[in-house]
């Protein structure tokens, strides 16, 4: 884009950034602001960060135990692929270990159609009691 975020808040001030008028344009709206600075489709990366062992989450998933990492790694990739109906490849997957193990960020790098299926994304992704942040 090569806009600094001045350049950026003065096209909004001006209204360059508005949606079309039968859009809701409010600061709920999904999509909106992303819309306006990129074109879809287009590669998005999501970042998780999350505690992938908890006794609320074994709880959650039906008492379902082992894997942790895995399994947290595993669910978070398969939230964005079904949300987005996107392949996500084996190497547009990159895990961090944060603080010795107890956190994991993980990161997802996957082709989205349109903005408004990075905020379902982010709603779907925090219905798991694992996440702790989404970015």
């Amino acid at each position: 884009m090569g806009a600094t975020r001045f350049d950026v808040a003065v096209r909004a001030l001006r209204g360059e950034l508005d949606p079309p008028e039968w859009i809701e344009n409010t600061e709920r709206s999904s999509g909106v602001l992303l819309s306006a600075l990129y074109q879809f489709p287009r590669s998005y990366i999501f970042q998780v960060v999350g505690r992938p062992t908890t006794a609320a989450a074994e709880q959650a998933a039906g008492g379902r135990s082992g894997g942790g990492k895995e399994a947290f790694v595993g669910d978070v990739t398969a939230a964005i692929a079904r949300v987005t109906q996107a392949e996500v490849e084996d190497g547009k997957v990159e895990v961090k270990e944060r603080l010795g193990g107890k956190y994991l960020s993980v990161s997802v790098d996957v082709v989205v159609r349109a903005p408004e299926l990075v905020g379902m994304v982010y709603d779907e992704l925090a219905k798991d009691p694992r996440v702790i942040m989404k970015f």
